[in-house]
């Protein structure tokens, strides 16, 4: 590995989710005890208004049924169990996630924009209901939360109502009110609150980092899961790395000689 300034952030994503059920919390206590630096997560809005973790656009994985979150209300969903391997467990609120890990590690929460939350409102209120959640707690533990979207109009609606959140784009997505890092190089869009940027590892490049930080912009990178995809994003200085394989993540970190690449 070449030269390093400082550690990056090593981010379990969506908890330990070969382990154990995605964005659940056995997922993300056996990614704290690994020893990650944070844990990225998903949240959506139920029918009757609760935000839960949930990934997917349809929950047809666990019921059954192509339908989305916003189908159910929160006590339909405490009929489903999130599965995986042996384990089951029920889909969590945020609030729950918030007390039991929001003082133990820092969280990033993807607010989930999709078209048809977007045309409803939905984005709208789901985004209104995390700030709301996220304000209840102790300053300490707000400093430690980040709010990531790929729609730039939840992340100006957080940066509106709670400047104190930090933000993180998620760029380059599919969705045509996606904004690509292109564009913001180029000046074609101007998100001057953002904390982070956050890329797919595929999107990484020197030019984007160097712009990110000449900015005062962390720059986040997902999912790198093998030796290749985490050396690359070192060479490039990322400040954050998500993977899918938190525990091999945190391992390879433990064996790297910390004085010769890593400042501590």
């Amino acid at each position: 590995m070449g030269s390093l300034r400082k550690k990056p952030m090593l981010i379990s994503h969506r908890g330990a989710h070969r382990e154990a059920p995605e964005n659940s919390r056995s997922g993300f206590e056996i990614a704290l005890d690994y020893g990650v630096d944070g844990i990225e997560t998903d949240v959506q809005l139920t029918r009757d208004g609760i935000p839960v973790l949930f990934h997917n656009a349809t929950t047809y994985r666990v019921t059954g049924r192509r339908k989305s979150v916003s189908a159910y209300t929160r006590d339909e969903l405490k009929t489903f169990d999130l599965v995986r391997n042996d384990a089951r467990e029920k889909i969590p609120t945020l609030a729950e996630v918030l007390e039991l890990f929001g003082s133990r590690t820092s969280l990033l929460i993807e607010i989930k924009s999709r078209k048809h939350d977007r045309l409803s409102g939905r984005s709208q209120a789901l985004t209104d209901k995390v700030i709301a959640e996220i304000a209840g707690f102790s300053t300490v533990t707000r400093e430690k939360i980040r709010v990531l979207s790929f729609d730039p109009d939840v992340l100006e609606q957080v940066n509106r109502a709670a400047p104190w959140l930090k933000c993180v784009l998620n760029t380059d997505g599919s969705g045509a009110w996606c904004v690509p890092a292109a564009d913001l190089m180029r000046g074609r869009a101007v998100l001057d609150f953002l904390s982070a940027l956050c890329l797919d590892k595929k999107d990484l490049s020197s030019q984007v980092v160097a712009w990110a930080h000449e900015r005062g912009q962390a720059v986040f990178t997902y999912c790198c899961n093998n030796r290749p995809q985490v050396d690359q994003a070192l060479s490039l200085g990322v400040d954050g790395i998500m993977s899918d394989r938190p525990g091999w993540l945190a391992g390879l970190f433990k064996c790297i000689d910390r004085t010769a690449d890593i400042d501590y």
